[in-house]
């Protein structure tokens, strides 16, 4: 870890250069606590800068700009389109057992029945999950729950960055953490630099991700929904396994939704050219690899499923454990379950740094030998389509007319082409 270097070189080669993801390692990691995030972006900054002491602890601990892969995974990943979900002792379909929480929760709600085991089990004594702001519901917010009423109102996708690790210095007890990527990430990068907080976590639950957004989108789609007044809102879910995409409840009963399209996936590509940060562009880590257990929808015409990856023989024997207990039901993965997801995501992060570095702009530092030839485009054109978007929606014309565009198939499409999904 180099020394004196403070949150203004963080500001500088990170937040500045959209390399922030918004995680919330950097307040974990920041020893004088002077780190907050604030405004609608969730973007950190130095509440108190004149008391930074330039330890480098947020600089060092921060994934977005330099990624250590060799030396945290251990190991080089299968290339190529085979299935790969990175190191692992076993993977399941796997749902609750108990039909509200199957119904309330995403995929099935296993990370809900499985984090309530461990609690009732005493092996855990809290869990920093996403859940709702208490006086913004639509916002969501880092939160440590301790019972499984608390992660029975937090259960559901929230298609939004999140500042989860935020909540790291604040676990309570052994805590389980359950995040994206990059949070994982980022509190394997943490836990190197200052193993008391690392200490604190028992068991760390990856969620798969393919495309997350900025935090302004949930205003975006209040807005599409109807909302002018925020403070009527008092619920919102990006996604449960019961419904597909948004829907926002109002303070009078009324339910919001999108009268068409009832897909969470629809709303996620269409509003990336407008949301999706370049930082999470060069994510390549669909499937959560560094995690103990990852969990993502079970593909293959079974959303109300998980895909359960588990990597650690303590993660098994917890599995394991909450099956024998009856909380969870466990069935074999389909075949070539995520294939294409795995791969995609990486063939987009490894061509879009690729063009980033050609064009001298700020990108991810990659410590790890990927080949990009390993995941090749099955057109041309497909590569081409989605970097003249990126060049697009970098000018203040082009995101005018992202936009512009209406809620419809021809936008999503477009999403699609940006993000690498086509073809």
């Amino acid at each position: 870890m180099n020394k004196g270097l403070g949150f203004g070189h963080l500001a500088e080669t990170v937040i500045k250069a959209d390399l922030c993801c918004s995680c919330g390692t950097c307040v974990a990691a920041c020893p004088e606590g002077i780190i907050r995030l604030e405004g609608e972006e969730c973007r950190p900054t130095a509440a108190r800068p004149s008391e930074c002491t330039e330890c480098s602890r947020c600089v060092a601990a921060c994934p977005g700009r330099h990624v250590p892969y060799a030396q945290l995974l251990g190991q080089r990943p299968v290339a190529g389109s085979s299935v790969h979900f990175g190191p692992h002792l076993a993977k399941f379909r796997a749902a609750a057992t108990d039909a509200q929480v199957r119904a309330q929760g995403a995929s099935g709600g296993f990370v809900t029945a499985f984090l309530s085991f461990l609690l009732e089990a005493g092996e855990i004594d809290s869990a920093i999950v996403a859940g709702a702001a208490e006086d913004e519901p639509w916002r969501s917010v880092a939160k440590i729950v301790t019972t499984p009423q608390e992660l029975l109102a937090c259960a559901g996708s929230r298609y939004t960055l999140v500042a989860t690790n935020a909540a790291l210095s604040d676990a309570k007890g052994r805590c389980a953490l359950v995040g994206l990527p990059c949070h994982v990430l980022g509190f394997r990068k943490l836990e190197q630099l200052a193993p008391t907080v690392s200490q604190r976590i028992a068991l760390v639950i990856g969620l798969f991700c393919g495309v997350n957004l900025d935090p302004r989108a949930t205003g975006h789609i209040l807005g599409e929904l109807g909302v002018t007044d925020r403070s009527e809102v008092v619920g919102y879910r990006s996604r449960s396994a019961s419904y597909g995409s948004a829907r926002g409840e109002l303070r009078n009963g009324r339910i919001l939704k999108y009268p068409e399209h009832d897909s969470y996936g629809f709303d996620v590509v269409r509003l990336a050219p407008l949301f999706h940060r370049t930082r999470c562009s060069l994510c390549f880590d669909n499937v959560n690899e560094l995690a103990d257990v990852s969990v993502g929808d079970a593909t293959g015409g079974a959303r109300k499923e998980s895909c359960i990856v588990v990597r650690t023989s303590r993660a098994l024997s917890l599995v394991r454990a909450a099956q024998k207990a009856g909380r969870v039901a466990l069935s074999p993965v389909i075949p070539d379950m995520h294939r294409e997801n795995v791969f995609k995501k990486k063939r987009r992060a490894f061509t879009l740094r690729e063009w980033m570095r050609s064009q001298r702009l700020p990108t991810v530092d990659l410590d790890f030998g990927y080949d990009l030839s390993d995941y090749p485009w099955e057109s041309e054109e497909y590569r081409n389509d989605m970097l003249l978007l990126r060049q697009l929606a970098r000018t203040e014309i082009g995101r005018g007319i992202f936009a512009s565009l209406p809620r419809n198939e021809f936008s999503c499409d477009l999403g699609r082409a940006y993000v690498g999904w086509k073809g």
